[in-house]
Order: C-alpha cells, then sequence, then structure tokens
C-alpha cells in the first residue's frame, strides 16, 4: 500500500521535459525525471539499464596498467 501511494505522489510530482530539441523525453530522461522526483521504480529501473555499461567502464579503468601507477 505505502509503495503505490508514493508512486502515486512521484508521478504527480514528477518535473515535465520539453519535448523538443536536445531535451526531447526520450525514455532514458523520463525515467531521470521520475526517479528525481522520487520514483522508486523508476531510479531501480535506470541503475538496471545502466549497470552494464558503467561495470564495463569500471573493469576497463581498473584492468588497464597505466592507471594502476597514478
Amino acid at each position: 500500500m505505502q509503495r503505490s501511494r508514493n508512486m502515486e505522489y512521484a508521478a504527480s510530482n514528477c518535473p515535465t521535459i520539453n519535448a523538443t530539441g536536445m531535451y526531447a523525453a526520450t525514455p532514458e530522461r523520463v525515467l531521470i525525471a521520475r526517479g528525481k522526483a522520487g520514483d522508486q521504480a523508476a531510479f531501480t529501473e535506470l541503475v538496471r539499464q545502466s549497470y552494464p555499461i558503467a561495470s564495463r567502464k569500471v573493469r576497463g579503468i581498473a584492468d588497464n596498467p597505466r592507471m594502476s601507477k597514478m
């Protein structure tokens, strides 16, 4: 019950996104806006989608011998 109330609150307080130019309402931008508004489900989905990319970047830095000398 509490979770649905929080999601309704987050959706009602979600900032609007301009649908023109570089500020087009892409699915990722909508998740970011909803996450910033407190929607835990949107934040979780954003993390789930970006985890593989972030993991590859971190592994790339950690496996780079030049970075370990810094």
